[in-house]
């Protein structure tokens, strides 16, 4: 029942979108010292989620994790043939492009980053 209403709630918001607009996926659970890598699941997921926006919908998807959580997120990304963004290149510059960046934690960093990123994003759908 609650995957049925998650299918629903999702298919919802993707009706409000158009081509190339903003999807920011979050990811990122469990810390140091319990799991110094971060979780396992949470990244391939993401990195799962973000190709079926792209190549479905031609949405541009942002993954929002911490840097802990880069590399199997980049490692995913290349075994599924999205191509994470290097600094300074856009949306436009790759073939099944994917951004990742980098969440701060705390309470006060983390509410800055939020505003920054929603401001500068704009994202039509926010994944979490």
């Amino acid at each position: 029942m609650l995957t049925h209403l998650l299918i629903l709630l999702l298919r919802e918001s993707l009706k409000k979108t158009k081509e190339k607009d903003h999807v920011f996926i979050l990811t990122g659970a469990g810390c140091p010292p319990r799991y110094p890598k971060g979780e396992s699941d949470g990244p391939p997921g993401a990195v799962a989620l973000a190709r079926s926006l792209h190549l479905g919908l031609n949405l541009n998807p942002i993954i929002i994790t911490e840097k802990r959580n880069f590399e199997p997120i980049f490692g995913m990304a290349n075994e599924m043939g999205m191509n994470p963004l290097l600094p300074g290149q856009n949306f436009s510059s790759r073939v099944n492009p994917l951004l990742v960046l980098d969440f701060p934690c705390g309470k006060k960093r983390a509410k800055d980053a939020s505003f920054k990123l929603l401001q500068k994003y704009q994202p039509s759908v926010l994944i979490a």
